[in-house]
């Protein structure tokens, strides 16, 4: 079931009350455990708590506490260019990367922020070690975070290095040996392909 409690997320409810009986070989849900009031006591050994706002709607309107997401971000970059007066100071450019910066996330807590009675932003909770609580904190100031909602059961350890950096050159490659595509002057009627010699 969707709500069910997968072994892999047992620690969320290790200790918390049952609000039902519950069967040997009964799948445990979500409904049926009376989370504590206090978050602290689903925060994992080692981790913290910390919070993270990403638009209303897409991931952030299904996710539910114990799923797993990764944090992908998109970053301006800034590069220094020598320009072709080898005199002249190196020109700053930037440019837009996005990569994976945690491959695996557990969710504690899921809300919305509205405005005017419309949900404009969630607001999860999530649980990472310090130093990555850290790192999401100062991303959230500089870059455009977006979630990927992970398979549940899924034990799969991601390097994120392993998964590379999407920016411009990665663009260009996808573009090497395509032609281009001809618009007809009336859409949706097709025109004779042009004779070639």
């Amino acid at each position: 079931p969707a709500q069910a409690i997968f072994w892999s997320r047992s620690e969320m409810v290790v200790g918390q009350k049952a609000l039902r009986s519950i069967a040997q070989g009964d799948y445990l849900l979500l409904a049926d455990v009376g989370l504590s009031r206090s978050m602290a006591d689903i925060v994992g050994e080692g981790e913290w708590a910390v919070s993270l706002t990403v638009p209303a709607g897409g991931i952030a309107r299904i996710v539910q506490p114990g799923d797993e997401v990764a944090v992908i971000g998109t970053f301006k970059i800034k590069s220094q260019v020598q320009t072709a007066d080898l005199a002249a100071a190196p020109e700053e450019i930037a440019r837009e990367a996005t990569m994976v910066l945690f491959p695996r996330v557990r969710v504690l807590d899921v809300g919305t922020l509205s405005s005017g009675g419309e949900a404009t932003a969630g607001e999860l909770v999530l649980a990472l070690p310090p130093q990555q609580a850290q790192v999401l904190v100062a991303a959230q100031a500089k870059a455009r975070l977006t979630l990927a909602l992970r398979r549940p059961g899924d034990e799969a350890a991601i390097n994120r290095l392993d998964t590379g950096m999407v920016d411009e050159t990665t663009f260009d490659k996808l573009l090497q040996g395509m032609k281009a595509i001809v618009m007809p002057p009336v859409p949706g009627v097709l025109t004779a392909a042009p004779a070639t010699k």
